[in-house]
């Protein structure tokens, strides 16, 4: 019977890398094409559990599985620039804000100094400003005392003229007193009049308060500081996690920017956390439905196949392959810190607890 069974399973490795899917013996799960023209075949064994309150058979899938990284980071420049000094190469162990790659940052701390020399133009500007309003607002106090001073002697001519006028039909007086004190009383109109349309323009000035503006310049160059700032800081290329370095893109002297012709940046090196592992299965359409997103699955690594970790399914794919009739599925695998034998590449085997 085995005999049969290894027949028929290398028949199908042969039909399936001419591009054929056969019929396969019981037991057998589809066939995986892997690179160089190589089939792997995969079996299902099926185990007897023993459950509370008597036994029952459920099925257990041992699938091959790949480890990859469970996120990779892609480090990116922000601003454009030469490559001055490498800090890290490949398998190195970074910390969050670690200093990973240098840029060429003196045409940045020229931005700096140059927005910060902005920042002390528009103080002063502001300080001038200040300056002037203090000088409006001792004037505005002295042309209103002016134009008070001048409604009260408009009022004093007109009551004069007032008393003059009846002491003339009364014929107490010469009528040429008369004529002098109307002539005093539109002289002192037209100077209260004068005085109080000045006094009206420096409090409309007062009011448009150009220290606004200057204040206003000032902010603004404040931010252009903040932005040279991160320019300048985008030159020292850091570690956005804790993790190890997988592959480094760049070397001393390459220029480098955010932007590329595809409009996507160019990256300077890859990060992962290597405490976080997924193993890649391809789950056979037979069981697919017995297997969800958080099933328990038991990892060994062909290398050292006496140590098992815990993993769970994360991620099952949508769609199946036309050519293994297989749906690729993710399973996180949690190492810790201290014990890292797992690195991505590896291969091992996946057991998968299928629920009913």
């Amino acid at each position: 019977m085995h005999a049969s069974v290894s027949i028929a399973v290398s028949a199908c490795a042969a039909l399936l890398l001419a591009g054929q899917i056969p019929e396969l013996p019981p037991g057998t799960l589809p066939p995986v094409a892997l690179p160089g023209g190589v089939a792997l075949v995969q079996k299902a064994e099926t185990t007897k559990l023993k459950r509370a309150g008597g036994d029952a058979e459920a099925g257990r899938l041992r699938l091959p599985a790949t480890f990859v990284p469970a996120a990779t980071v892609r480090v990116c420049p922000r601003v454009l620039g030469q490559v001055v000094e490498v800090l890290v190469h490949e398998g190195d162990a970074v910390k969050r804000g670690q200093v990973l790659i240098r840029l060429d940052s003196a045409e940045y701390k020229l931005g700096v100094d140059r927005a910060r020399a902005g920042v002390e133009r528009a103080r002063a500007a502001l300080s001038q400003q200040q300056m002037d309003g203090k000088t409006r607002e001792q004037d505005l106090k002295q042309a209103q005392a002016e134009a008070d001073a001048a409604d009260a002697a408009r009022a004093y001519a007109g009551k004069k003229t007032e008393r003059m006028r009846d002491l003339v039909k009364r014929a107490a007086v010469d009528v040429r007193l008369l004529d002098e004190a109307e002539s005093q009383l539109h002289t002192n109109e037209a100077e209260a009049r004068r005085l109080a349309a000045r006094y009206e323009s420096l409090r409309t000035q007062a009011d448009n308060d150009r220290s606004a503006v200057a204040k206003a310049a000032v902010a603004e160059a404040q931010v252009i500081v903040q932005q040279a700032e991160l320019r300048l800081a985008g030159a020292d290329i850091r570690a956005p996690i804790d993790g190890t370095v997988l592959a480094r893109h760049v070397d001393v002297g390459d220029e480098v920017g955010p932007n590329s012709a595809a409009g996507r940046a160019a990256s300077l090196c890859e990060l992962a956390d290597l405490n976080q592992l997924d193993a890649v299965i391809e789950i056979p359409e037979n069981a697919i439905e017995r297997i969800h997103t958080g099933t328990k699955c038991a990892v060994r690594m062909d290398a050292l196949p006496e140590r098992s970790y815990e993993g769970r399914v994360t991620l099952i794919s949508p769609v199946f392959s036309g050519q293994t009739r297989t749906a690729q599925a993710r399973v996180r695998i949690e190492i810790p810190k201290g014990t890292q034998r797992l690195r991505p590449g590896m291969f091992g085997v996946v057991e998968v607890a299928a629920q009913p």
